[in-house]
Formats: C-alpha cells, sequence, structure tokens
C-alpha cells in the first residue's frame, strides 16, 4: 500500500494505528496522550497538565513545590514510575506521597521570608508547644507561596483560637484596631 503499510501499524502522514503520531506525538485532534516517561517534577507536573488532571495536585506553581518537597524526602520513584506507565484516566491511582512536614524552623524562618505580621518571642519554642497544628500553618508559607492572610487564619483558629476570641472582643469593646489582629 503506498504511503503507508497498514499491517505495520501506521498510516498515511505518519500516523499510526490508534490516531497516535510517530514518535509518540498526538496529532491536533486533542486525543488522549499515552503513557509517557516521567523523571523530575518538570515532567510529573506537564503530564498532570497535559492529562487534564491538575484538580490532582493544584495549579502548577502549586504542582511544583509539592513535587519539589517529595523529591527532598526521597519519595518521588514510585510515584514518577507510576506516572510513567498509567493513561490519563488513570493518573488519578498513582498515589502522590505527602511531603513530610515542614520544621519548626523552616516554618519560622518563613514567617520572618513572608513577613506574616505574627511576631513571637520564641518562634521555635511556640512552634515546638504547638506542633504539628502550627507546622500545618506554614504551609501556606512554603514554596514561594508566602499566602500570610491563609497562614494568620490558621494560627488564629489552629494554634491560637483563644487569641481570636480575645481579638473579636477587644475591637468590638474598641480596645484594639481591627487591623492589628489576628484574623479569625
Amino acid at each position: 500500500m503506498a504511503g503507508g503499510d497498514m499491517a505495520g501499524g501506521s498510516m498515511p502522514g505518519g500516523q499510526m494505528a490508534g490516531g497516535q503520531m510517530a514518535g509518540g506525538a498526538m496529532p491536533m485532534g486533542g486525543q488522549v496522550p499515552g503513557p509517557m516517561p516521567v523523571e523530575n517534577c518538570m515532567q510529573a507536573c506537564a503530564r498532570y497538565a497535559e492529562c487534564d488532571a491538575s484538580d490532582l495536585v493544584g495549579s502548577a506553581d502549586e504542582c511544583a513545590a509539592k513535587c519539589d518537597r517529595i523529591v527532598t524526602d526521597g519519595n518521588a520513584d514510585p510515584w514518577f514510575a507510576c506516572l510513567s506507565v498509567e493513561e490519563c484516566r488513570l493518573l488519578n491511582t498513582c498515589p502522590i506521597p505527602d511531603p513530610s512536614a515542614l520544621t519548626c524552623e523552616q516554618v519560622c524562618g518563613l514567617m520572618d521570608e513572608c513577613a506574616t505580621g505574627l511576631t513571637l518571642d520564641d518562634c521555635v519554642a511556640t512552634c515546638t508547644d504547638a506542633g504539628a497544628a502550627f507546622q500545618a500553618c506554614g504551609e501556606a508559607l512554603h514554596g514561594g507561596v508566602c499566602d500570610t492572610a491563609t497562614f494568620n487564619t490558621c494560627v488564629a483558629q489552629e494554634v491560637f483560637p483563644e487569641c481570636a476570641r480575645t481579638c473579636a472582643a477587644g475591637v468590638m469593646c474598641n480596645l484594639v484596631r481591627e487591623n492589628t489582629c489576628i484574623p479569625e
């Protein structure tokens, strides 16, 4: 057959049976790409994006930040291996490792770096006393996100709920200004 031997699996124009282009590229028809090698965070996040599965990992920046943490923890290889072999519709079966919790030193450093406005006499000691709740709040600051509003709200609700109640009462009694209180 001129232009494409069907027995060999190819069709005219370099297209393979099943709609895939020679070399693994997809035609401009919008068909879902098949498995591809994933060896780093850029490829992992691109895989989710090309499969329209960003709901599993968040935005490109969120994916990159989370992936960097997972790589730092040394837990990425099984995840990357799964992403390399699964079809798009099955990416949800590739378990995304949970990154280890930020250390108190990391959270306190991020508080300074992100200028949260929250002043603590001994940040590391406060974090250590508060435990996982304080460290979990620090996630809002990690990866260059610096979401200080979410961090401060989290700290007020999860670490120091009594301060939020006191702050609300202080504002109501006109003892403090609302913009100087930790948000509820």
